[in-house]
């Protein structure tokens, strides 16, 4: 049986251990957690009222005469919002308007920038050694989607994983650092033309 100490409180869900390259990774806790997660009382309630909250979500949605429409508005409401950060003046209103081809003179004319949205998930980041080399190893999911398609189907545009490594030409922080930007270079002269070349035409 695992003993609780006094700093399980401090670094339940991990600790930030000191690597031999020079970098901290943070290292998760070992399941189940210490101290154990207490199933009483007010999380009990909890749970129980978004288990009940879920069901009638559930139910709500078999109503609903086309889900797609319904979802595909949250996810340009969305896309809206993270154009808005990089600086673009389109609003939702615009890009309605826009897929519905009732443009007005008013309209921003970044709205293209908010009809696609690029997502990414960075699946690796690391070093490894192999064959007795350090390399950078970076590997990226990335996926473009065209938010003024109506249909699910024709959502995304271009999907690929890209996978990268490039050697640490020397030992510590700063040499996985050189590595990785080489990977990261490389990473981004493939997506852009391989962006552009699904764009063309379209």
């Amino acid at each position: 049986m695992r003993k609780t100490c006094p700093m399980d409180h401090a670094h339940r869900a991990g600790r930030y251990i000191q690597q031999p390259t020079g970098y901290k990774a943070f290292i998760p806790a070992p399941l189940p957690p210490v101290p154990p997660i207490e199933f009483g009382g007010e999380l009990q309630t909890l749970l129980s009222a978004a288990d009940r909250d879920i069901g009638r979500l559930d139910a709500l949605a078999t109503l609903l005469p086309n889900p797609d429409l319904f979802v595909a508005m949250y996810v340009r409401h969305e896309a809206v919002l993270s154009s808005q950060i990089e600086g673009t003046q389109s609003t939702l209103e615009d890009v309605l308007a826009y897929e519905a081809e009732a443009l007005r003179d008013d309209t921003p004319r970044d709205i293209e920038e908010v009809r696609y949205s690029l997502e990414g998930e960075v699946e690796e980041f690391l070093e490894r050694r192999e064959g007795g080399e350090r390399k950078a190893f970076l590997t990226v999911a990335v996926t473009l989607l065209d938010l003024s398609s109506k249909e699910s189907a024709g959502l995304v545009v271009f999907q690929n994983t890209y996978r990268l490594e490039s050697p640490i030409p020397e030992k510590g922080g700063a040499g996985f650092a050189a590595g990785m930007s080489r990977a990261m270079s490389q990473f981004s002269r493939q997506v852009i033309s391989d962006i552009g070349s699904a764009l063309r035409g379209r």
